[in-house]
């Protein structure tokens, strides 16, 4: 597998290895393997967590909805704050401002440090990096994002402010045998007991291993790192007091309530 090309003295991955990080997993089936429990300690992971990497626009349907370019060639990225990180049963620490979304998201966290550009040849030596699986909120000031945007200016305060990243109880992917169909696990967003979102892994634009890549080819990933990695179509406002379910559907075991 080709991992990375030379375009003038920056390291840019290939397009064609997205094909095969999504599916490595054969034959094998969600409907075959037992449910993983995700018992992970989220302030554990909170307190571990040094660099907080966030994707935009990794589902197709999620860029439309809120009028954006499709991404093509790489990833959007942004930064959030590893104090703006929240427990799912953390009620009530939440900044909030007039129009804050609710974004769900799949959340990884990487277990050792990794050089820049270090060399992996198949997508289960990507998948062996990471500590734990989890499902959290990417919450967002909507509202300033739009101020922000409109002006040309970062948007870091839209994105990263108490409360902004929830996280939930993560499952340790070192239980799973390799390889796994990862693209089949299933995850879905109740609020008040309305579904708001819901999507597979499979869904992304840019898989978990391409994002793990694409992160080497800029800088060196530590111990405790979070990823989240993109939003699916659905997001909308939340209000202080909803009641938040955030659950795996399949393969992971898991079903997290909290209180905005």
């Amino acid at each position: 597998l080709q991992e990375t090309s030379e375009n003038g003295g920056k390291h840019v991955l290939q397009k064609s290895d997205m094909n095969q990080m999504r599916s490595r997993a054969g034959a094998m089936r969600l409907s075959n393997i037992r449910r993983l429990s995700c018992a992970t300690n989220v302030s554990e992971v909170m307190a571990s967590a040094k660099n907080i990497y966030c994707v935009g626009r990794n589902y197709v349907a999620h860029a439309h909805e809120l009028g954006n370019e499709v991404p093509k060639e790489e990833p959007v990225l942004f930064l959030k704050a590893n104090s703006s990180l929240r427990a799912v049963e953390d009620e009530g620490s939440t900044l909030f401002s007039d129009e804050v979304h609710h974004e769900l998201e799949v959340v990884v966290q990487i277990k050792h440090h990794v050089a820049k550009q270090t060399s992996l040849q198949t997508p289960e030596q990507r998948w062996e990096l990471i500590s734990g699986i989890g499902l959290g909120l990417d919450l967002t000031r909507r509202d300033k994002q739009k101020a922000l945007k409109d002006k040309g200016l970062p948007w870091t305060l839209s994105k990263s402010f108490a409360g902004a990243g929830i996280i939930g109880p993560m499952c340790d992917p070192t239980e799973i045998k390799l390889p796994f169909p990862y693209s089949e696990l299933e995850f879905s967003l109740t609020v008040n007991g309305q579904t708001r979102q819901s999507a597979t892994l499979g869904q992304m634009i840019f898989p978990i291993p391409f994002l793990i890549d694409f992160l080497l080819s800029y800088q060196d990933l530590d111990a405790g790192d979070l990823i989240f990695t993109g939003t699916p179509e659905g997001v909308g406002p939340m209000s202080a007091g909803d009641e938040f379910v955030l659950r795996w559907e399949n393969g992971l075991d898991g079903q997290f309530t909290g209180i905005l």
